[in-house]
C-alpha cells in the first residue's frame, strides 16, 4: 500500500508538470507505513481523479496545491548513487517553473 500511495503522488507531481525521481520524497511520500483510515479516501480521491483518460486541469492542480501532494523547495532524495542518503535536494527551480 505505501507505494501506491508513491506512484498516486508522483503522477500527480508530473501531471502538472513537476517530474520526481524515484528515490525522491517529500509530503506523504515521507511516511514508509501503510495509509491510515483518515488518508484512504484521499488517496481513492486521487486515483479516481489521476486514472481519468483526460482529468480536469483545475481538478489536477486543486489536488496538487494541498500541503501533503505538492512538491517543496527541498525534497529527501534516497539515490543509489549517493553515500550521503538521505540527502536533501533543492528542486526549488524545477517546482518554480513548472507552476
Amino acid at each position: 500500500m505505501p507505494q501506491l500511495r508513491r506512484n498516486l503522488v508522483r503522477d500527480l507531481a508530473a501531471l502538472n508538470k513537476t517530474e520526481m525521481l524515484l528515490w525522491e520524497d517529500w509530503g506523504v511520500l515521507d511516511s514508509h507505513t501503510a495509509p491510515g483510515p483518515d488518508e484512504l479516501p484521499v488517496l481513492d480521491e486521487l486515483a479516481t481523479l489521476t486514472g481519468q483518460p483526460s482529468p480536469p486541469l483545475a481538478d489536477l492542480r486543486s489536488a496538487y496545491r494541498r500541503p501533503e501532494f505538492v512538491v517543496p523547495d527541498t525534497v529527501a532524495s534516497y539515490s543509489p548513487a549517493r553515500t550521503d542518503v538521505p540527502a536533501v535536494v533543492d528542486v526549488s527551480a524545477v517546482a518554480r517553473a513548472a507552476s
